[in-house]
């Protein structure tokens, strides 16, 4: 009897750890977009605000083809599927008449429910719940040649 009580036991613990709905250990929620050039890592999806604006983290770092660049800069955005961008953040380094951003860090990107205007006075997409593209683009010069490069992936926004 004692055996049966120690097999119910296990049996019944098995069931409940398979339906807990556990999540695997390795699943994250961020991601990370990179190339020789440049990287960034985020969560994977945001929660949107019910009203107004918000913003959410971008962590940076300028990669070893581009590191021993005299200037250079990196633009990170998200846009809709109109393809009409809404939010990004503009990195520079080795400018003289823009901030100098460190070699790596991190930013925030603004996003907003609404259509809005950014202090540059350019026009800016209001997100909905769902998925967004996400992207980079970088151009940077080493003093004799210019180098360009991308990468895109998603950022889902959700309720």
């Amino acid at each position: 009897m004692n055996l049966k009580l120690k097999l119910l036991a296990i049996v019944l613990s098995a069931l409940l750890g398979f339906s807990s709905g556990m999540a695997p250990a390795n699943a994250s929620n961020s991601q990370t977009l990179k190339n020789l050039d440049f990287s960034i890592s985020l969560a994977k999806s945001v929660k949107l605000v019910k009203k107004g604006c918000s913003s959410f983290t971008v962590k940076y770092k300028v990669g070893v083809r581009a590191q021993g660049s005299v200037a250079g800069y990196a633009t990170i955005m998200i846009s809709n599927d109109a393809n009409d961008i809404a939010g990004f953040s503009v990195l520079s380094w080795g400018l003289s008449e823009s901030k100098k951003w460190p070699m790596s860090g991190s930013v925030k990107i603004k996003y907003c429910r609404e259509d809005w205007i950014a202090s540059d006075g350019s026009a800016v997409a209001g997100v909905d719940p769902g998925v967004v593209d996400l992207s980079f683009y970088t151009k940077w010069s080493d003093g004799v040649t210019t180098r360009d490069s991308s990468n895109q992936g998603s950022l889902k926004f959700t309720k």
